[in-house]
Formats: structure tokens, C-alpha cells, sequence
């Protein structure tokens, strides 16, 4: 795993707000794509979904795409770094 991808999936996490709130996988892209993190939309898929099976992230499936959330029971991830 290089760096970029690990600071892509830290940077992922902390995009993902706690449960009831909510993010699009479509807005994390966006997200993504403005910081300069040169990636698909399937690859932030991906991320996420590898993601779930290690942190108390969910996904619920939604007419506009999956949305994201930690669980309710879980704490956010907040990485005390900025990615530059």
C-alpha cells in the first residue's frame, strides 16, 4: 500500500460523519478529486467497502448512490494530521 493510498482512505474517513448523518460515495469522490487524489469512483467503492470490514462504517443503499456513516455505536475517525 503506497502513502497516497493510505492518506486517501484516512482522508475518506474523515469525510464520513456519524450515524443519522450521511455521505454519497459520489460527494467523497468529489471530495477526493479536489484534493488532488487522482481516482475513480470505483476505487473509492472499493476503499470504502475494504474499509467497513475494518472500522464501524455502514453503507446504506439509496437511489442516489450509497451513503456512508459510522455506526452509532462506533467512534468517528478523526486522524490528528492534514493531508497536504
Amino acid at each position: 500500500m503506497s502513502k497516497s493510498t493510505i492518506l486517501r482512505q484516512l482522508t475518506m474517513l474523515k469525510l464520513i460523519p456519524k450515524s443519522p448523518s450521511y455521505i454519497l460515495t459520489k460527494k467523497i469522490h468529489q471530495c477526493l478529486l479536489d484534493e488532488n487524489f487522482n481516482i475513480s469512483k470505483r476505487t473509492v467503492e472499493r476503499d470504502l467497502e475494504n474499509l467497513a470490514l475494518l472500522v464501524g462504517i455502514d453503507a446504506t443503499k439509496d437511489t442516489e448512490g450509497f451513503k456512508w456513516s459510522y455506526m452509532s455505536t462506533a467512534s468517528e475517525f478523526t486522524p490528528a494530521i492534514d493531508v497536504v
